[in-house]
């Protein structure tokens, strides 16, 4: 028996079938998770209605989960509560071809281009190559470990990936790497481990560079110049990271600018309020 026929998938719904693409979420531990997958499903409702929606949660009763998703597939038990639960992404999702995308973001517009984009593909991360320097751990050192001049440096908060074999293989490659967190001294992430140095040694081993055409995709509001504009009602975002102008489907609204509290967390409030029914 494969690894795939021993997947951890549980719907809700037992006459669903594997349908051929959509878009992933995941909600796990803290309320405020569920609550942003929620807005994230209500996001996507809105720009991409025919988009099919599913979200791997420790919380199958939800009905506010149970209303926005097509799919409610169960956490496995005794997931730990980091970025673990990421590497079983390929085990979970009821796709053939699929968007995973973190529970803090809000599409903007219709995000089935990334699907269209990448057809044809088995893994994609979206970001650069790195040689040197330090990304969660010595740069140098995981490119010895994925056998690779180069790793891919990405932003784990969007993925795309289809049912292939190779697709199955980086997966599987970036779980056992989980095991040797400790020893390959890499930096704890919230108290756990961080997925996307996992995955990069996975990807970088089995010959996949990440793809450089982030901009219109997901793009986290993290060195953020000047006032952006936001508009998830018009579908509209647009503003100025790091000096460059960027115009992406989906707002990533990580750290300071997910926090409900937070100066910064305004602009998700204001998206997070336009969604309401």
């Amino acid at each position: 028996m494969n690894e795939r026929s021993e997947t951890r998938r549980v719907s809700t719904n037992p006459q669903a079938k594997i349908a051929e693409e959509g878009v992933v979420v995941m909600a796990y531990g803290a309320d405020r998770f569920h609550a942003q997958a929620a807005d994230l499903a209500r996001s996507l409702r809105r720009h991409s209605p025919s988009l099919p929606r599913a979200v791997v949660t420790d919380r199958t009763r939800d009905p506010a989960l149970g209303s926005l998703f097509d799919h409610v597939v169960l956490l496995a038990a005794g997931t730990p509560p980091d970025c673990r639960a990421k590497l079983d992404v390929d085990l979970y999702s009821p796709f053939r071809r699929t968007l995973y995308l973190d529970s803090d973001g809000i599409a903007f517009r219709d995000v089935r281009f990334v699907l269209d984009r990448h057809e044809g593909r088995d893994v994609v991360v979206l970001g650069r190559q790195i040689e040197h320097g330090r990304w969660y751990g010595d740069v140098a050192t995981l490119c010895r470990l994925a056998g690779s001049p180069s790793i891919p440096q990405f932003n784990g908060g969007v993925l795309y990936f289809a049912d292939t074999d190779l697709a199955h293989a980086v997966f599987r490659h970036a779980r056992e790497l989980a095991g040797r967190y400790e020893e390959l001294g890499l930096d704890r992430f919230n108290g756990g481990i961080a997925d996307e140095p996992l995955l990069a040694v996975a990807l970088a081993a089995h010959g996949i560079a990440a793809d450089p055409r982030e901009g219109d995709t997901s793009v986290s509001l993290l060195g953020l110049q000047g006032e952006p504009d936001l508009d998830v009602a018009a579908g509209r975002a647009s503003f100025v990271k790091n000096g460059r102008h960027v115009a992406p489907a989906v707002v990533h609204f990580a750290a300071e600018y997910a926090e409900p509290d937070s100066p910064e967390g305004r602009y998700y409030r204001a998206a997070r309020a336009a969604l309401q029914p």
